[in-house]
């Protein structure tokens, strides 16, 4: 487990999703869950089974690694939407991607309700730790080497040292 830190989460696309409208297509939004009381939803990308989000990245302040997270699918529909599938992320690639500063993946979407057919697809979300960035870039080593970077240039010209057979 981290310490409780910023989380900011990209559904950056999907691909091969099922199409559950009669033109063949589908009119997709994810639901992002973070825990039981945090929710973001993205737009509705119409007639689209390829669909790439202009949302987010959305940010979750105070993330810890002990909720889950938890995108669901949907393709909109002006009486109830139809379910296209869901995912819970691996604590272990928040992790990784916690360690590294940030990470992508693309996430088969699953069926995680019961008697759900037609679920095919999957979606590209990346994750962003930019606190964990920032420390990165501004070590005590990256700091030491740039304060010695910027004293060498600092310094004085020198006249060039004679050659000893000059």
């Amino acid at each position: 487990m981290f310490p409780a830190t910023l989380l900011k989460l990209t559904v950056v696309k999907a691909r091969n999703l099922a199409p559950k409208d009669s033109s063949g297509k589908s009119d997709p939004f994810c639901v992002v869950r973070v825990g039981k009381t945090r929710k973001r939803k993205t737009s509705v990308i119409r007639q689209n089974l390829n669909p790439e989000w202009p949302d987010g990245p959305f940010s979750f302040p105070s993330f810890s690694n002990d909720v889950d997270v938890k995108i669901v699918c949907y393709d909109w529909d002006n009486v109830k939407n139809d379910y296209l599938g869901a995912f819970v992320i691996p604590k272990d690639f928040i992790t990784k991607a916690f360690t590294e500063g940030s990470s992508e993946k693309w996430f088969p979407l699953k069926c995680l309700k019961t008697l759900k057919t037609g679920v095919s697809g999957e979606i590209l979300v990346k994750l962003e730790f930019p606190e964990k960035v920032e420390n990165k870039k501004k070590s005590p080593v990256h700091k030491k080497l740039k304060k010695q970077v910027d004293e060498i240039k600092n310094l004085p010209p020198q006249s060039p040292v004679p050659h000893p057979t000059d």
